[in-house]
C-alpha cells in the first residue's frame, strides 16, 4: 500500500504552553493514521449522537435533542452529551470542529425560539447542562493557561 500524501501524515493539536500559539500541527504514525481513518470517524459532524443529517448536500441539525419535560432528566442527559461532545473533540480537534460549537448553539437557539417555562426561560435542563459542562472544560483550561502564562 502506498503511503499517504503529506495530508494524511499530519494532524492538528492544541499546544499545551504557548498561548500565543494554540494550534499547531505534529507528525503522526502509521498506527494513528489507521485510527484516525477508522470507519467509526467519518469526519462529519454527524457522528456526535445529537447531530442528524438533514439531507443529502443540505447541511446538519447541529441539536436534534427533545427535553424529557422532567428538569432533572434533562439535566442528565445534557451532560452525556456535553461529555460526548467534548470527547468527540478532543480526539478529533480540526479546523472544521473549532467552529463546532457554535453551530451546536445556532441550532439551540434555532430550536427553543418560543419560551419553555413560566420564567421565560428558552432553554431546557438539556442546554443549559451542556452547555455548563462545556463551560467547565473552558474554564479549566483557561486556568491552565492562565497560570501558564503567569
Amino acid at each position: 500500500m502506498a503511503e499517504p500524501g503529506l495530508a494524511g501524515r499530519w494532524q492538528v493539536t492544541i499546544h499545551s504552553g504557548d498561548a500565543e500559539q494554540y494550534w499547531g500541527f505534529r507528525q503522526i504514525d502509521a498506527v494513528e493514521r489507521a485510527y484516525w481513518k477508522a470507519d467509526a470517524y467519518t469526519g462529519r459532524s454527524d457522528d456526535l449522537s445529537f447531530v442528524e443529517a438533514k439531507g443529502e448536500g443540505v447541511g446538519f441539525d447541529y441539536w436534534n435533542v427533545e427535553s424529557t419535560g422532567d428538569y432533572s432528566a434533562d439535566c442528565d442527559l445534557g451532560r452525556q452529551l456535553g461529555a460526548e461532545y467534548l470527547e468527540y473533540i478532543g480526539k478529533h480537534p480540526t479546523n472544521g470542529n473549532r467552529s463546532l460549537l457554535a453551530r451546536i448553539v445556532d441550532s439551540m437557539v434555532a430550536r427553543r425560539l418560543e419560551p419553555r417555562n413560566r420564567w421565560g426561560q428558552h432553554t431546557t435542563g438539556v442546554e443549559m447542562a451542556f452547555l455548563s459542562a462545556v463551560n467547565g472544560y473552558a474554564m479549566a483550561t483557561s486556568k491552565i493557561v492562565t497560570d501558564q502564562s503567569a
